[in-house]
């Protein structure tokens, strides 16, 4: 198997290739309709016999019509059209549609970089009104409508990937479904059968019996590849549980945050299908894992990055729900794209394989990626501001050595930090705190004016570059010798 982070394409081959897809499909309901145009498998790769592979199939992104999810989208794709690129003449990675759910069903600045297709979304009024604000909702609409649009008619492969846009592909993904009657899916270990969930499953369920909990597969709908005949026949109750289970009170409290996972699950279970379990289908990993196989990508084919990987810069975890002095997370950019620039930086020393992967994983996507816009956001580093402390300053000398000094902000002004944490400054007091580096560097965080800046000094403590959270503005700092 290739290492996923050997031969990284170059701009010219992170385009769309030419043998994909490259309309931009939108549905039949949207308010700019554009012609569904077959999505045909004819330009797919050919085995030396010529003959198209058996086993293919479709990859289908389920994605909504966020910043937040298309910067997720744009990072999915490209990486898989380089793991499309590495499986050779017989592999099953086919064409690939990313399926929208859209204002109105309008296509969305994303729509000229990939394949995709648009469906009206649940509007946010209809979601709070009747659905209690359930957004992921938009996931089995969208599916049972692009059904109904039809999408999947117009897809040649029998097999589609039910993907979701914080997947990465590790590696060429093969057609995991042994057959047609038996979908394969990812074991959750937190879907197993749960006694206490019985009789509420019963109530949804009735011919499932009393024991019916347990035969509800461990699975949500994604990572999935599935027959398209099978998919028709499972969507509506897809759809139908997954609102009815919400609108359940006792369902909704013992659920949680699962509950659309759980409306396929039951659904399955209702129509019959059985399912191959793949346990190294994706993974999901965090900084709290203190080892991971340097090899772990190798054995798994998706990262699924659920989890934010947050380090103190010593290379220990940072612990339970915090955010780290060096942290990756995807929530870090719900309104803004992940910055290019080097900005997203590699974890510290003694940080799990993970960590280092996602970063390469997002780094090359990022500086990769034609079109990818510029981003005043942070990168890994500067996320946490804890006021400096005296246990801060005694443990690192550098520190130390900074306490008190005075700093030419911009050439004229005065800033210093002093040992209580506070940063003086012409504008009032501030707050200082130990940001770090993980590249050799000193950095420190300098918050005053209703402002967050990191600043990183030079090996000497002569200067400093400072910038400013949220537009990247920069100033020099000199020492005051």
């Amino acid at each position: 198997v290739p290492s996923p982070m050997s031969a990284p394409p170059t701009r010219k081959t992170a385009q769309v290739a030419s043998n994909m897809p490259l309309q931009n499909v939108a549905s039949a309901k949207s308010s700019t309709r554009t012609e569904p145009q077959p999505l045909s498998a004819q330009s797919l790769p050919k085995t030396s016999s010529g003959k198209t592979p058996p086993r293919l199939y479709h990859t289908l992104l389920t994605a909504q019509s966020t910043v937040y999810q298309n910067w997720q989208s744009e990072m999915m794709y490209y990486h898989y059209k380089k793991q499309r690129s590495l499986q050779g003449e017989c592999g099953d990675m086919g064409g690939f549609t990313r399926l929208t759910a859209s204002a109105g069903g309008r296509p969305d600045s994303v729509a000229d970089r990939m394949p995709s297709f648009f469906v009206p979304e649940i509007s946010h009024s209809d979601l709070a009104r009747k659905y209690k604000g359930f957004g992921v909702l938009n996931r089995p609409m969208s599916i049972v409508q692009a059904i109904r649009d039809g999408l999947l008619d117009k897809i040649e492969e029998d097999y589609v990937y039910i993907a979701e846009t914080d997947h990465l592909l590790m590696q060429p993904l093969p057609n995991l479904s042994p057959h047609k009657q038996r979908p394969a899916a990812f074991t959750f270990s937190y879907m197993i059968p749960n006694p206490g969930f019985a009789s509420m499953i019963q109530r949804f369920w009735p011919e499932g019996g009393a024991d019916g909990y347990k035969k509800i597969p461990p699975i949500g709908p994604s990572p999935m590849i599935i027959h398209k005949d099978i998919l028709r026949d499972v969507a509506d109750e897809y759809y139908e549980m997954s609102k009815k289970l919400k609108m359940d009170g006792e369902a909704d409290s013992k659920l949680g945050w699962v509950i659309e996972m759980w409306g396929f699950a039951i659904a399955a279970a209702k129509r019959g299908i059985s399912f191959e379990l793949v346990r190294n289908f994706q993974i999901e990993l965090s900084s709290e894992l203190r080892y991971v196989p340097e090899d772990f990508s190798q054995k798994h084919w998706i990262f699924h990055y659920t989890y934010g990987l947050e380090y103190r810069m010593t290379g220990d975890p940072q612990g339970v729900w915090q955010i780290g002095e060096w942290s990756l997370d995807k929530r870090h950019y719900g309104n803004a794209y992940p910055p290019k620039g080097g900005l997203l930086t590699p974890p510290p020393k003694g940080a799990n394989a993970a960590a280092f992967w996602l970063q390469r994983a997002w780094a090359e996507a990022v500086d990769n990626i034609e079109g990818w816009p510029d981003s005043r956001t942070m990168g890994t580093i500067g996320w946490r501001r804890n006021k400096a402390t005296s246990e801060d300053i005694s443990n690192n000398p550098w520190v130390e050595a900074l306490v008190d000094s005075r700093w030419k902000w911009a050439g004229t002004h005065i800033l210093t930090p002093r040992r209580d944490g506070t940063l003086s400054t012409p504008w009032g007091n501030g707050m200082w705190s130990v940001v770090g580096s993980a590249d050799g560097e000193w950095t420190l965080g300098f918050d005053f004016a209703a402002n967050l800046h990191n600043v990183r000094f030079d090996r000497g403590f002569h200067t400093a570059m400072s910038t400013r959270v949220g537009d990247n503005e920069k100033v020099m700092l000199k020492r005051e010798e």
